[in-house]
């Protein structure tokens, strides 16, 4: 699949707050995470900001901002489960964020 597919599905995943499943880049196991928003980086990059809930290489790194790069996607896949989004997140905060595409 490309990037631009799995960008068509996290759009999806964004408008109607579920969980995305994802694995990146060289990774042999998914992460759960709550896509928040995709948007053109300062280097020209379209990433996913979002908020990492598990990645089994790491169990204890949960419930914290990660920023994925789409082109290094390499599976997503949508959950039924809604997420809630983060009191006070806002795309304003997003670092080296040129223009947002979508957010929630």
């Amino acid at each position: 699949m490309m990037y631009t597919d799995y960008q068509s599905l996290i759009t999806e995943a964004i408008k109607a707050k579920k969980i995305l499943f994802i694995q990146y880049e060289k990774e042999t196991t998914e992460r759960a995470i709550h896509p928040y928003a995709i948007y053109e980086s300062t280097v020209g990059n379209i990433d996913l900001y979002s908020i990492q809930m598990y990645n089994p290489a790491k169990p204890a790194d949960k419930d914290k901002p990660r920023v994925f790069t789409l082109k290094s996607l390499t599976s997503v896949r949508i959950s039924n489960t809604a997420f809630h989004v983060k009191l006070g997140y806002s795309p304003k905060n997003i670092k080296n964020c040129t223009r947002i595409i979508i957010s929630v």
